[in-house]
């Protein structure tokens, strides 16, 4: 199901990924293979504060080429940030129509002691995310506690812009404006969190 974001909200988001979406400079790492384990090995509280189980929302922007996806649609996501030895975790990222299983990113993170998060290597939607293409920091969010990232996907026949805004599974948005909640956070998280259940491997179900 495509989800529009209002256009002021959009027109924010924009501006946000000036500085949401830069690509730092960071130190040439080799790569490694994509797994994650349940080891949590972080050796502060800023690095602490990235493992977990994490909820929001991913928006597609300015697509362009063979692409079903339109400008503003929006999808509900779920993520795991797993360390897998210090200063090295891995995101799985799904949404509404993947799974954590066949999710729709798989992404190693180096993660600083001062709590910035930079991409290894990885793939997203079967494209490869490179050293340092994602950013990562709850600094650069919006509201506390929330981490925020964005990149460009480009295979060569389709491309778009993509912004990701998530917060650690039982949170309560209760900050946010209600246009700006996940498409099924009423209706699925909530009651999910309410119960105490585990962050499921699908949304919406």
């Amino acid at each position: 199901m495509k989800k529009f974001l209002p256009i002021l909200i959009l027109a924010l988001l924009l501006l946000t990924l000036t500085a949401c979406g830069k690509k730092n400079e960071g130190p040439s790492i080799d790569e490694t293979e994509v797994t994650a384990t349940d080891l949590n090995v972080a050796t502060t509280d800023a690095q602490a504060f990235f493992s977990g189980d994490w909820y929001g929302w991913w928006l597609v922007m300015d697509p362009k080429g063979e692409i079903e996806m339109e400008d503003g649609d929006w999808f509900d996501c779920c993520a795991t940030i797993r360390y897998t030895e210090p200063g090295v975790a891995t995101m799985i990222l799904w949404d509404e129509m993947t799974s954590k299983e066949e999710p729709l990113a798989n992404v190693v993170l180096d993660v600083s002691e001062t709590g910035k998060a930079y991409s290894r290597t990885g793939e997203f939607l079967s494209n490869p995310v490179t050293s340092n293409e994602w950013s990562l920091s709850k600094d650069l969010a919006n509201y506390d506690n929330m981490l925020c990232f964005s990149s460009t996907f480009d295979d060569g026949n389709a491309s778009f812009n993509y912004y990701v805004e998530m917060r650690p599974w039982g949170c309560v948005w209760d900050d946010v404006e209600e246009n700006e909640l996940p498409y099924y956070y009423e209706d699925w998280y909530l009651p999910l969190v309410n119960s105490n259940g585990a962050m499921p491997g699908t949304i919406g179900q």
